[in-house]
């Protein structure tokens, strides 16, 4: 270790220049990388509430915002949403105006005939493609506050980085309501037959009741006891009449939850800040402390191999031991360097 320190020592210009130039050129790259503008939008998000249906994802452990976030995360994955917002807002007509410019590769073998791809307007499929890479990783959703979803774009467009991220807040309001919708109308749909089924089981109780009496006239004076099969007629007929006030209870309330749904403001969103054009490019700070990181520990790594090079290299003789190492002989003993005189001044 104390040759190593001490070869730092003789050559740290040497090994410090390698480390310096490394954050030198990773600061010009970041430096000349277009500049990135973002655009955040805040929603208010409403609680379950009569007129919010209750969502069958909905934890409740977890505040409004962070499950919205969470949905609206869940949506960003999936190519579905991103042509929907690329489509609705300027994203898809920006990708589709700017020319794909293949790879140095492709070009070379264009330029040799080996049939690489040329520069070329992107076809639809590629579009779809670079809009679904945009929006799943540039886009953020995060819950602001209990019931403060923020969303946010970069984009090195200001334009489109406003546009885009008002497309995201505006389908995802959109899909969550439309969603919300479906569901109502199919729960409306499934007690709609659940209340024709207990009809039929009622009518059919009521008709064996009915005709229990018709055959047994006698047991319809109220001072008669009731035998054991009118009493378990009579009792089937109870429970049909009990299960059909119930689904009917269900139905009633689905159906008060899709008018609900379809009133102003039932999908329990409120746009709170509205994405603005962002008027200066803003340099991430996880980006810039990733980029420099990673340059000084490449640094780090360079400087490292050359202080072991170095230190192998050296054969220099300085101390007894490495005599002894080097000759394989013993030192019977050492001049130490001594600083020479100052010579007195004649006054």
């Amino acid at each position: 270790m104390v040759r190593y320190l001490e070869t730092f020592y003789r050559h740290r210009r040497l090994l410090l220049v390698p480390l310096v130039l490394i954050l030198v050129v990773t600061a010009v790259v970041l430096k000349s990388q277009p500049p990135s503008y973002v655009s955040t939008a805040r929603l208010w998000v409403e609680p379950q509430t009569p007129l919010v249906p209750q969502n069958s994802a909905y934890n409740p452990y977890l505040t409004p915002a962070q499950n919205e976030a969470a949905d609206l995360t869940e949506l960003l994955g999936t190519e579905y949403f991103s042509d929907r917002v690329a489509r609705s807002g300027p994203l898809y007509r920006y990708l589709a105006s700017r020319p794909v410019v293949p790879s140095l590769l492709s070009r070379l073998e264009a330029h040799l005939g080996l049939g690489g791809q040329r520069t070329h307007l992107p076809t639809r499929a590629e579009i779809q493609t670079m809009a679904y890479t945009l929006i799943s990783k540039q886009v953020q959703a995060v819950a602001a506050g209990p019931q403060i979803v923020e969303v946010t774009f970069t984009f090195t467009d200001p334009v489109v980085a406003a546009g885009t991220t008002e497309a995201v807040v505006t389908e995802f309001i959109s899909q969550s309501l439309s969603t919300q919708r479906a569901q109502e109308e199919t729960a409306v749909a499934f007690y709609q037959q659940q209340v024709k089924q207990a009809q039929a089981n009622l009518a059919a109780a009521d008709a064996r009741v009915n005709a229990y009496l018709d055959a047994h006239p006698d047991e319809r004076n109220v001072t008669v006891i009731p035998d054991a099969r009118l009493t378990q007629l009579q009792r089937a007929d109870d429970d049909a009449q009990q299960q059909y006030q119930d689904v009917l209870g269900k139905l009633n309330q689905a159906e008060i939850d899709q008018r609900a749904l379809n009133a102003p403001g039932a999908s329990g969103f409120q746009i709170l800040d509205s994405a603005q054009v962002p008027s200066s490019p803003t340099l991430s700070k996880t980006r810039l402390v990733e980029a420099l990181g990673a340059g000084f520990g490449f640094g780090l790594l360079v400087l490292i191999l050359g202080l072991v090079v170095l230190t192998l290299a050296d054969t220099t003789v300085r101390h007894p031991e490495d005599l002894e190492q080097a000759l394989d002989l013993v030192a019977v003993g050492t001049v130490p360097e001594l600083a020479p005189r100052r010579q007195a001044r004649i006054a």
